[in-house]
């Protein structure tokens, strides 16, 4: 999966996804993403590959809420099952429940050095 065919994946659930950072007058259920791992990979005849892992978060008023159950469904069609974690996060007065998904990008294209 690349990142942008993961960005597809969770705006075809919840359009208004965001990357990055979680506002502090969160209405849910709310979707963001960021990344969290990068890990620089050398694939076949030394052409180089990144894996980076983005962290999925989804705050909710409930852990099984039907939005993300949807979502986790879609993943599990691409044969992909994440672990999801909840807590309850009594600033924002919510449910997040996250998780993790690893995409292939070139952590180079496009940064000029």
């Amino acid at each position: 999966m690349t990142k942008q065919e993961l960005i597809e994946l969770l705006k075809s659930e919840m359009p208004d996804v965001k990357e990055g950072a979680v506002p502090p007058n969160l209405k849910t259920p709310y979707l963001a993403f960021w990344e969290i791992d990068w890990d620089n990979q050398t694939a076949s005849d030394e052409v180089n590959t990144d894996v980076v892992t983005y962290q999925i978060s989804f705050f909710s008023d409930k852990p099984r809420h039907p939005k993300l159950m949807s979502l986790l469904l879609k993943f599990r069609e691409l044969s992909i099952r994440p672990n999801v974690k909840h807590e309850y996060v009594d600033d924002l007065k919510c449910v997040h429940s996250a998780f993790t998904i690893e995409v292939l990008e070139d952590l180079f294209d496009g940064i000029e050095i």
